[in-house]
């Protein structure tokens, strides 16, 4: 794949200009054509599933996600021109053949949509010169259009040969009417290259861009498995390290952990907000669900990925969308999983309930006060961290049952023996199921982080310790006590995985050492967060070194 790099920045390309056919007056509406960040389709095409996303990035965003022959392909002639917005389109085709992926590039300027590079399916690449005219300005239902140029064409990502290529079109009003009411417009199209003809068909709706023709029909998915699959064995842990600059992009910066199973394990892209599927066999591919990543998980089959969209997408481990469910605001915090259904808690106060496997909502509430930390489920109840304490909600009718008043802010609650604590720094709040106040202990450590429920045992994170406590009638006791600056911890339920600045350590529930082993340092250490995956942990620096344990 880097030699072709070095072809597509090296190759000249000859430069023609676009020729109208016939340009009818009025008004531009080629804007409202462009698909908005995100925006994703999902429908068959015969027995194949066919599923396209739509990025829209300014040209440092598609420099910094890669991969690093599209970000090299174009730095010989655009690395200046960062005021110019890309589209990308990730279409994924599977069958029962197989999946295949298409990228395709598309400049965004002065109204002109223009193709510049396309990646697949299979092993095919094409890099246009000029770009390829799919949209010019002003084009409306009477407008034709062609051009002509030079393409660099690959087959096998190895070689690359350089031919011409010429190409017309015509707009014209889509035939069904439930696409020409909202002022779509039908492309229809020729491209001929090195005497191959390509004829498309294709309709473009605002918000929507090039949208499924009305004979498709929707898609039918197969059923996902949302159990809880965690394995880990810690006796098999051998941590390694992996950079990415290796195979995708040279700057990969991340927030938030890596989630994953044994075969696949899937990263988020701060500023691009994408994602990236690693697999095994040192595949990758990628999604984009739109915005900036705010969080992500794993149950079972399905990625569930919050952005700054108030949206909740799910994919499933092949990087496809399974479905997305809009939320009354964007969801600042994770969100908390139990037998198929998930919750989560929006900026604006509002629960959400989703069926994991359909995001079909289940029920919605309202909080009277601001959340703070994310909400979980606890017996019967959802509880969330407000700014005035903890609320409690019917888990299954969706009701407030009841509300309890703390003097601080909690950041972070877990349900342990059926009992509600949390974290109000500097204390740790005991609550009965239906809401009474029963406990406070008073913590000599300050800054508490995430509570976790490992074996029915609390655990706490502070700045200097991993301490262990049980719950006695009312009353938390503590049990065991690790020293140590650890900045990140997770579990599976039974073991306690953290991480300080180059050790690894494994806890069980009683607080015993199970293993420790080194970590390459990352500079700073601190940007390093645990994720959880199927068989052990991983963790990926602003370094763009991932840190595996299996």
């Amino acid at each position: 794949m880097h030699h072709v790099v070095a072809a597509i920045v090296v190759f000249t390309m000859t430069v023609s200009a676009l020729v109208w056919l016939t340009r009818p007056m009025g008004n531009s509406r080629n804007g409202e054509l462009i698909p908005g960040d995100g925006v994703l389709s999902s429908h068959m095409d015969g027995h194949t599933w066919v599923t396209r996303e739509h990025a829209i990035s300014s040209l440092a965003q598609v420099v910094s996600s890669g991969p690093e022959h599209i970000a090299l392909a174009m730095r010989s002639e655009n690395i200046g021109d960062a005021e110019r917005t890309w589209w990308r389109e990730l279409t994924t085709r599977t069958s029962v053949s197989g999946v295949e992926r298409q990228l395709t590039l598309r400049r965004l300027q002065a109204g002109n949509v223009e193709q510049t590079l396309v990646i697949g399916p299979g092993t095919e690449l094409r890099v246009f010169k000029p770009g390829l005219p799919e949209l010019p300005a002003s084009t409306r239902p009477g407008s034709a259009w062609k051009a002509e140029g030079r393409v660099q064409v690959s087959h096998d990502l190895q070689t690359m040969t350089e031919t011409g290529w010429r190409y017309q079109a015509r707009a014209s009003t889509p035939e069904d009417p439930g696409q020409a009411a909202p002022g779509c417009l039908r492309i229809t199209s020729e491209l001929e290259i090195d005497g191959r003809i390509e004829n498309t068909d294709r309709t473009w709706c605002p918000g929507l861009g090039p949208v499924p023709s009305a004979s498709q029909q929707p898609v039918t998915v197969p059923p996902l498995t949302l159990a809880s699959d965690l394995d880990w064995r810690v006796e098999d842990w051998n941590p390694t390290s992996t950079s990415l600059s290796q195979r995708e992009p040279v700057v990969w910066p991340v927030e938030l952990p890596p989630v994953g199973n044994r075969d696949v394990m899937v990263v988020a892209h701060r500023t691009a907000g994408d994602l990236l599927f690693m697999g095994t066999n040192d595949k990758t591919f990628r999604a984009h669900p739109g915005g900036y990543v705010t969080s992500l998980t794993r149950q079972g089959d399905l990625i569930l990925v919050t952005t700054t969209t108030p949206n909740a997408t799910g994919y499933d481990l092949q990087g496809r969308p399974r479905w997305r469910t809009r939320l009354p605001d964007t969801v600042p915090f994770a969100p908390d999983w139990r037998e198929g259904r998930v919750v989560m808690v929006d900026a604006s106060g509002t629960v959400t309930a989703l069926d994991g496997a359909t995001g079909s909502i289940l029920w919605q509430q309202e909080l009277d006060a601001g959340p703070t930390a994310k909400a979980i489920w606890c017996g019967d109840h959802v509880v969330v961290p407000t700014s005035d304490g903890l609320t409690g909600i019917n888990a299954q009718s969706g009701e407030t049952a009841w509300s309890l008043d703390l003097q601080e802010r909690p950041n972070s609650v877990a349900c342990i023996s059926g009992h509600v604590v949390a974290a109000a720094n500097p204390r740790l709040v005991v609550a009965s199921p239906d809401g009474n106040l029963l406990s406070a202990h008073t913590m000599a450590e300050d800054n508490l982080g995430e509570l976790l429920n490992v074996d029915d045992t609390l655990v706490t994170l502070s700045r200097n310790s991993i301490r262990g406590f049980t719950l006695g009638g009312d009353e938390l006791r503590a049990t065991w006590r690790v020293g140590g600056r650890f900045h990140s911890m997770v579990t599976d339920g039974h073991v306690i995985a953290a991480l300080s600045s180059d050790t690894l350590v494994a806890l069980g529930s009683s607080g015993g050492q199970l293993g420790s082993w080194p970590m390459t340092a990352a500079t700073p250490a601190t940007n390093l967060s645990l994720g959880t995956l199927q068989q052990g942990v991983a963790s990926l620096g602003m370094d763009g070194i991932v840190r595996k344990s299996s």
